[in-house]
């Protein structure tokens, strides 16, 4: 029987949804928002962790 696999965006959602990997996650994001300036990036960052702790999609 094959596993099914999942894509990356299922398993870092699933990672989020932890308190701590989510905050880890966010300090990481801020870091280099702060060295490049890449809003973008940023905010799909933020986006990633609201979805993944208050279900919103």
């Amino acid at each position: 029987m094959a596993k099914k696999l999942r894509n990356h965006d299922e398993v870092l959602l699933e990672q989020l949804q932890n308190a701590e990997m989510a905050k880890a996650y966010l300090e990481v994001v801020f870091e280099e928002y702060k060295q490049d300036g890449e809003l973008a990036f940023f905010l799909e960052a933020l986006r990633n962790v609201v979805e993944a702790q208050f279900g919103l999609g």
